[in-house]
């Protein structure tokens, strides 16, 4: 019978700790870019922001990563380009590590204020 009220407990832990692995940074501004590729590969592109977020507990925490095979990556650096030319804040999302340990950048937000 005890089995039965922790379940409850237990599946609702495990979902609250999956919510915090992602997170959104609030306005923040763009500090650096930085694009990489080894070797003439996919290639990944780094930002430094104001706000620097590592919801997900990367082992790098300095940049933030966009890998260009996200289907957005195009419309995102985009986006952040012409945020950064402007001096415009931005609010980003990120979720999971890259392969070198940067917190991965899923989602940007760019509001007219």
């Amino acid at each position: 019978m005890n089995h039965i009220k922790i379940l409850p407990l237990i599946i609702t832990l495990f979902f609250s700790s999956i919510a915090n692995a992602a997170k959104w940074s609030g306005p923040t501004d763009i500090r650096k870019i930085y694009p990489h590729s080894n070797n003439n590969g996919v290639g990944t592109i780094y930002f430094s922001f104001g706000t620097m977020i590592n919801p997900s507990a990367c082992s790098e925490n300095w940049l933030i990563a966009l890998r260009k095979d996200n289907k957005l990556s195009s419309e995102i650096y985009s986006l952040i380009l012409s945020a950064f030319t402007t001096d415009k804040k931005v609010n980003y999302y990120t979720g999971g590590c890259d392969d070198s340990g940067f917190p991965l950048l899923l989602h940007i937000q760019l509001d007219k204020s």
